[in-house]
């Protein structure tokens, strides 16, 4: 689908004499106007149609920038790299974004780029997103994939540290080894998930999701102290497992007379109790009460660490108990667990895309 005037085909290029006087006066309305009209060329035709200013660059100092992140990228002359690297990744998104995504970023900088890069990501693989020009203006998820089966519609979150007595602790210099939060890492995901599921069940009374219709949660910990130390670990469930199914920390068996190790497993944690001792709950994908969620989907990158290949950081964690599932493989992206018909769990890096 063609968006703005751009390079015209050869069999249109007669016409840019006729044209090229009215696209200067567009161009010219086209930075003056919050929405302006736009003309595009279809089959030789003219078909006017309305949109955001779309002209200039994501980090424009026409706009009154409240986000340190944003301003940092924007103004520091050693993050070129970045800052190329998002606006690619604006054009890609630019038919998907709000009419105020260009403002919006300027204050909540890396959930709007966690929103666009995960738009990317799946475009990148050839999933169908649909443009919010044909979506309900009551509003809905960030992203919308369209599937026969049943759309699969994705919210994404980026949680921050958090307040209060179970708040992850700032990442303290002055210590040269540390242990990981896991518990506050834990509890900031749960939160996160509590608040989208109950903004499912919302647009599900609104008819904006259908009974059919498939819901991911995609969390980014880019924000939260420690969450980027999670590295990948072939011998060790990652810590986004551990938020929906009751895996605790890594034990072992030994022979007590050769200290051999006999099997290994891992500590059975159906909640984590905060400080108030109120306990939250880390099986909530073996809970019916949560069967509207088909999967999660995790990943840590941000302004100035991301993927070589968009995608490859995501962990996604498929909800057994959901009633509109996800196949493995079906996302054909980063690194996926899910529940085998023997009830253990299983892993693989990226398996070939299989759809009904």
């Amino acid at each position: 689908m063609q968006r703005t005037v751009g390079v015209m085909g050869k069999r249109l290029m007669h016409l840019q004499m006729h044209l090229g006087r009215l696209w200067s006066i567009i161009s010219w309305l086209s930075r003056k106007m919050c929405e302006p009209w736009r003309i595009g060329i279809l089959k030789g035709k003219h078909m006017k149609t309305k949109g955001p200013d779309r002209s200039d660059s994501l980090f424009s100092r026409n706009i009154n920038a409240t986000d340190r992140e944003y301003i940092l990228i924007r103004d520091g002359t050693k993050y070129g790299k970045q800052k190329d690297f998002i606006e690619n990744l604006y054009s890609e998104y630019d038919p998907y974004a709000d009419l105020n995504f260009k403002e919006e970023i300027t204050r909540h900088f890396h959930q709007r780029l966690w929103e666009m890069y995960l738009a990317c990501a799946f475009l990148r693989k050839k999933f169908e997103i649909v443009p919010r020009t044909q979506r309900s203006k009551a509003g809905g998820p960030d992203i919308c994939i369209k599937d026969p089966h049943g759309n699969l519609w994705i919210e994404a979150v980026a949680p921050e540290r958090g307040s209060g007595q179970d708040a992850v602790p700032e990442i303290s210099s002055s210590s040269g080894s540390f242990l990981v939060p896991e518990k506050e890492i834990i509890l900031r995901y749960r939160t996160a998930i509590k608040e989208k599921h109950e903004k499912y069940q919302k647009y599900l009374c609104k008819g904006i999701l259908k009974d059919e219709d498939r819901y991911v949660i995609a969390i980014n910990g880019g924000h939260v102290p420690y969450a980027f130390l999670e590295e990948e670990d072939k011998d060790e469930v990652p810590l986004p497992v551990k938020v929906v199914f009751p895996c605790g920390d890594p034990q072992t068996v030994n022979d007590n007379e050769t200290l051999e190790i006999i099997s290994s497993q891992y500590e059975y944690r159906p909640n984590i109790i905060k400080k108030n001792g109120e306990p939250v709950s880390t099986m909530i994908f073996l809970d019916k009460e949560y069967d509207g969620i088909s999967a999660l989907l995790f990943s840590v990158v941000d302004a100035v660490s991301s993927a070589s290949v968009l995608g490859h950081d995501f962990i996604i964690i498929h909800n057994p108990v959901a009633k509109n599932r996800i196949l493995p493989g079906y996302m054909n992206i980063g690194k996926e667990f899910w529940i085998n018909d023997k009830g253990t769990l299983q892993s693989n890096k990226v398996m070939r895309r299989t759809r009904s």
